[in-house]
């Protein structure tokens, strides 16, 4: 082969190189589709909150949560004493009572958290208050008694008409005291639970003081 001919068929070559590079590179391509935005989780709601004193020492809180976008997975109520309730149902009419230990105001926080993670909280405030003295008449006396602010001791006095007869204090930690009425007018037994702020009274009382005695069976005070 001369090297005229030799010189062309090295063009040509390059030539059709050349022509699939433009080829190639004017090929379309494929780009990644942009994915499409994902809506804001919407945080849960609390609704129908309130915090009441419902009984002796005892608050109640009412509410309910929801999410329109998932559902609650967990809820947590702190008592605002330092402790707390978890709750893992019935979030839609929740219901839950805590028993203090001092009589004051507290302030109660409710939250509640989504499947997503999302946590919404909601406060209240409630009032715990002492007991109004209780009285109690037995037969020919009138038994009374009022609790203190901390609820750990629980006062009572007897009279009969003007006379003092007896005033004690009875514990917590002794719930159950014998209480000697003067001038004769008899003994009684006291029991209280604290807890529950019920004071259960036995014994007997003397209409007749030093002669004529009648059991009073057993006589209850609940505050």
């Amino acid at each position: 082969m001369s090297s005229a001919h030799k010189h062309v068929h090295v063009l040509g070559a390059a030539a059709l190189a050349l022509a699939a590079v433009a080829c190639g590179s004017s090929s379309p391509t494929n780009p990644t589709p942009t994915p499409a935005p994902q809506p804001a989780n919407i945080a849960p709601v609390i609704g129908q909150m309130a915090a009441s004193q419902s009984a002796y020492r005892t608050g109640r809180l009412t509410a309910n949560a929801t999410d329109s976008d998932g559902q609650i997975s967990s809820a947590n109520i702190d008592w605002g004493d330092g402790t707390t309730t978890p709750l893992t149902t019935g979030f839609a009419s929740i219901s839950q009572t805590h028993r203090y230990a001092r009589a004051q105001s507290y302030t109660i926080t409710l939250r509640a958290t989504d499947d997503k993670g999302t946590t919404a909280q909601s406060t209240r405030s409630v009032t715990i208050t002492v007991p109004p003295e209780a009285c109690l008449g037995i037969l020919v006396i009138e038994l009374c008694a009022r609790s203190t602010s901390d609820f750990k001791n629980l006062q009572v006095a007897a009279k009969a008409g003007d006379i003092v007869l007896a005033g004690i204090t009875v514990t917590d930690g002794n719930p159950s005291i014998a209480m000697p009425l003067a001038a004769g007018f008899g003994r009684l037994t006291l029991s209280h639970n604290f807890t529950s702020g019920r004071l259960t009274i036995s014994g007997e009382v003397c209409p007749v003081p030093f002669l004529v005695c009648d059991s009073v069976g057993s006589r209850v005070i609940q505050f």
